[in-house]
Parts: C-alpha cells; structure tokens; sequence
C-alpha cells in the first residue's frame, strides 16, 4: 500500500508539472467494459487521469472488477496512439495492485494482489480532444487469503491463491 501511495503522488507530480508545460495536456479516460473467461463474465468500471504528449499518454487509474471477487485495481496506465487522422488505433499498458475490497468473509485475512491489463484498441475523435475508445486485450489480477486456525503454540495456516486470466473488452470516453 506505501508503494502504491508514492507511485500515485509521482504519477499525480508529473501531471501537474506537465500542465505547467504549453503542450502538454490534461486527459481523462472512463470506461466500462466485460472481463470474461472460462467460468464467469463480469462488469468493469475504469477512471484514468494524466496528461497526453505528442500522441503518448501516461496516467494513474482506479477502477471496480467484480470478477468472482470483489477488488479495486490501482494502476498506471501508458498509452500510444498512431496516425494523425481522426480515427487512431492505439496500444495500452496498465500495471498496478488489485486491492480485495469484500468483507463478507470474516474467517480469513486477504492479501492485495498484482493488476495488469493490457491491449489495442481504435479511439473515434469526434471534437478536438473529445473520442469513443473500443479496446480489447488481456486482463490479470491476482490475491490470496489466508485462515490461521488452532492453538496459539500450534496453528495451521491454510492459503488460497487466485489468479484470474481474462480477455477484457472496454468502451470508453476520453476527454
């Protein structure tokens, strides 16, 4: 958790001095989507915010993944768009934690995991900095809990780790 609050004051530093910059510019991208595989298909909801340079983008997000368990990934996310047109396809990276946030189970103690999503998609400019993102890609998230049960001098320790390997298609508004 300290990790993740000095990379979001870095990434939130780097904006600001960025705005302070002529070209660069402030950028927020919102999005929803489907996270599926195998045994389940689920909603996501994404929030990023950052600045955007010369068809780059870099920002910190936060989202809602309902897949099987409830999380909040915390992520940076990079961007590149290609062409000049206003129509561009792009590629996405985003690496961050998956924080557990589900407090029905009170037996076990949950661990934060590790986020990553990454993709292509096209971005349909309609005004200026204005665009329609569709992205598709693949999504991870990971935790674990644990169940300490026993005496005090002798307890066992049962572990359970979850990986969750998705394919992810979002939609999106950038402004």
């Amino acid at each position: 958790m300290k990790h993740t609050i000095i990379l979001l004051f870095c990434a939130l530093a780097c904006v600001t001095f960025a705005n302070a910059q002529n070209k660069v510019k402030f950028s927020s991208i919102n999005q929803v989507g489907f996270l599926g595989n195998q045994s389940a298909t689920t909603v996501t909801l994404q929030t990023v915010n950052g600045a955007c340079y010369k068809g780059w983008f870099a920002g910190a997000g936060v989202g809602v993944d309902f897949h099987q368990y409830y999380t909040v990934p915390v992520f940076l996310d990079v961007r590149k768009e290609f062409g000049q047109r206003n129509q561009k396809p792009f590629v996405y990276l985003d690496g961050g934690v998956s924080i557990y946030n589900d407090t029905k189970d009170a037996f076990y103690d949950y661990k934060n995991g590790g986020y990553f999503d990454g993709g292509v998609g096209y971005a349909f400019y309609f005004h200026k900095r204005q665009a329609v993102l569709l992205s598709a890609g693949y999504s991870y998230k990971s935790f674990k809990k644990e169940r300490y049960w026993g005496e005090a001098w002798n307890y066992t320790v049962d572990t359970y780790r979850y990986n969750y390997n998705r394919l992810s298609f979002k939609v999106g508004w950038r402004f």
